[in-house]
């Protein structure tokens, strides 16, 4: 999901700092041991996450080889203003308003998302 969002914006984001971030975001999401019904919540909450990364914190290792992997410049910019629509899908959802939390998600994904 995040790898289809970077290609939308042309974010310049290095598929092993999705990888090193992704697996950090991971093993403390409350509900990483939930299913695929959970994908919405999990891309939502790993965007807060790289959004609420700390400025000073410029360098993750890469699990399993303990190589490094520097943030990008513009990440969190970006990430935040997917979280915020994001937030806006899950929200939509909850209150079973799927027209509206399709059109939210379909702003991150592109045109190609089906919501299926």
């Amino acid at each position: 999901m995040t790898r289809v969002w970077r290609k939308r914006f042309s974010i310049d984001l290095p598929g092993i700092f999705i990888d090193a971030t992704s697996y950090h975001f991971l093993n403390d999401w409350q509900y990483r041991d939930e299913n695929y019904e959970y994908y919405d919540w999990m891309f939502r909450d790993y965007m807060g996450y790289l959004s609420s990364i700390d400025p000073n914190r410029k360098i993750w290792f890469v699990p399993g080889s303990n190589a490094k992997v520097c943030r990008p410049f513009n990440i969190v910019k970006r990430a935040s203003e997917a979280h915020s629509i994001s937030s806006d899908a899950c929200e939509f959802s909850l209150k079973g308003d799927h027209r509206r939390a399709f059109l939210r998600w379909q702003q991150i994904f592109g045109g190609r998302f089906s919501g299926k």
